[in-house]
């Protein structure tokens, strides 16, 4: 490297309740095996979401967070700021990790994966997904809105919430969380909570259980 040359160093933010990628990549670092930069590490979305100023260039997210707000979104929300979201699940459906790339993920690794692959993912090369990517299973192009996503997987989810609990929740009028559940609805072709249910699983915006 001559005088004057710089190296691109890539950042990358960790969203993980487990707390167990970051240390992972700090070690990696310190051993010499990657100059990935290490960003923030937070252990939840929302404070992810309100303690930064900007994204890294790459982000990497646990897929089962227990939140308000479905992996799919937080996908979208990261490649609309820029940033190539690679997401770390435990063994999410062919039909789930399908979706994932479909609106937005660099890469899905799952427990098949070790560290190797997450370094790969995050310094660009993605040797070990790029196979999966080429023979993800075909989806259709229905197309749902940010919110009507989240109240829709919130809705179809664990505990089986009531639009009135979802609204308090969150904040939204009943009228404004039955609209969107409706319209939801109306998209996938689901008449109840359980058709519901399955049609995300079915498109992919929920992982099967």
């Amino acid at each position: 490297m001559g005088h004057g040359e710089l190296v691109r160093v890539s950042t990358v933010d960790v969203v993980d309740d487990l707390l167990s990628i970051g240390p992972a990549v700090r070690a990696a670092i310190t051993l010499g095996h990657t100059s990935i930069e290490v960003g923030a590490v937070t252990s939840s979305w929302a404070q992810y979401v309100t303690s930064i100023e900007s994204v890294a260039r790459c982000v990497v997210v646990r897929a089962e967070l227990m939140d308000h707000v479905p992996t799919a979104l937080k996908v979208r929300a990261l490649r609309s700021a820029g940033a190539r979201p690679v997401v770390v699940g435990n063994r999410p459906s062919p039909r789930h990790r399908a979706r994932l790339l479909d609106v937005g993920a660099a890469a899905v690794l799952t427990r098949d994966h070790d560290l190797s692959d997450l370094l790969d993912c995050l310094d660009g090369s993605e040797p070990a997904v790029a196979a999966e990517r080429a023979i993800r299973p075909l989806l259709s192009q229905v197309r749902l809105s940010d919110r009507q996503l989240q109240l829709a997987c919130l809705f179809a989810g664990r505990g089986a919430p009531s639009a009135e609990w979802l609204a308090r929740w969150l904040g939204l009028p009943v009228s404004s969380v039955r609209t969107h559940l409706q319209r939801a609805r109306r998209a996938l072709g689901a008449a109840n909570r359980e058709q519901l249910r399955a049609r995300l699983i079915e498109e992919g915006w929920m992982d099967a259980p």
